[in-house]
């Protein structure tokens, strides 16, 4: 049972960094880029998951390799 509650806990402490880390994204660029710029559309908030996703893959930097000589 305390297993189960451990992995419950875990997904929602998981979901509500998605939350906390995505929404404002969101807002920023649909209330800062939307109006500033015309041709720049409105994004849902899996549109701004995804561009946390791809920032994170672009800018994130690799680990170094361990030296095992």
């Amino acid at each position: 049972m305390k297993t189960i509650m451990t992995v419950l806990g875990a997904f929602a402490l998981a979901f509500i960094l998605m939350v906390f880390c995505t929404y404002p994204v969101m807002l920023l660029w649909n209330g800062c880029l939307v109006p500033a710029i015309e041709t720049v559309n409105p994004i849902t908030f899996w549109q701004s998951l995804g561009i946390l996703v791809l920032l994170n893959i672009l800018f994130s930097t690799p680990s170094k390799p361990s030296n095992n000589e």
